[in-house]
């Protein structure tokens, strides 16, 4: 560190010598910040028998480098993690809902006959039909159109359908989010859709009343959402109620 004060007094005794005190041209200052760095440590380097000038625009040009490249690391961890995210993968499973095709069975593609009682045929798309009171099916049915329904055997006042949901290809039971089906009311007829959790409470509603039908006969959609394992379609027909369009949300 020595020989930098040096080298500043020798530049001022130049500046006295020459008033405008020009170098080819450029401005000198007064003490040159790279004379300070060639003088810096001169014993040292010499007896290192090297001189390793220091390159400020390469250094530079090195951290910029880094710079980038850190940033383009964490864009892609940070995209990584945002696609596989729980909160992504439920977004995506909310944007595909499940609707239930009756007119043919899940797993092979055949034609569902007219009259079939509706069972565990559809677990493979999460859903498992059953009926109530005791002696009361749930049957997939026709009435001359294209549109598949729902309906009891034997058509009786006060029936009820009962959907349960499982992991899709299994016996485990699961929560869903959403349902909804689209009954036919006939004058005077009413019903209500009810979710119910694990413990059987009731968590979730909707209710159609005679008031809501009218008088003349038509499609009234129906629809809950939460989270539920079990729901049920209670009806109070004239004497039964058919409904189709049925859809789920995991």
């Amino acid at each position: 560190m020595g020989g930098a004060p040096a080298r500043c007094s020798r530049d001022r005794a130049e500046l006295r010598q020459t008033p405008h005190h020009y170098r080819s041209g450029v401005r000198k200052p007064l003490c040159d910040p790279q004379d300070r760095w060639d003088n810096r440590d001169s014993d040292e380097r010499r007896a290192n028998g090297r001189v390793t000038p220091f390159n400020m625009e390469g250094a530079m040009s090195l951290g910029r480098f880094i710079s980038l490249g850190s940033i383009l690391l964490i864009a892609l961890v940070l995209a990584a993690c945002s696609s596989n995210s729980p909160s992504q993968q439920g977004s995506d499973d909310a944007d595909n809902p499940t609707e239930v095709d009756l007119s043919e069975f899940p797993d092979t593609g055949d034609p569902v006959p007219n009259q079939t009682i509706l069972t565990d045929q559809w677990a493979s798309v999460g859903i498992i039909f059953d009926a109530e009171p005791d002696g009361v099916n749930l049957i997939k049915h026709d009435f001359g159109g294209d549109t598949p329904h729902i309906f009891f055997s034997p058509d009786v006042f006060g029936a009820i359908a009962v959907f349960r949901f499982v992991e899709p290809g299994t016996s485990d039971t699961v929560d869903v989010t959403a349902f909804e089906l689209d009954p036919w009311f006939s004058p005077g007829e009413s019903a209500e859709l009810v979710g119910l959790d694990e413990g059987g409470t009731e968590v979730a509603i909707d209710t159609v009343v005679p008031a809501d039908v009218g008088s003349e006969s038509n499609t009234i959609r129906m629809s809950i959402q939460g989270t539920f394992r079990v729901v049920e379609w209670r009806t109070h027909g004239n004497p039964g109620i058919a409904a189709h369009s049925i859809t789920f949300e995991f």
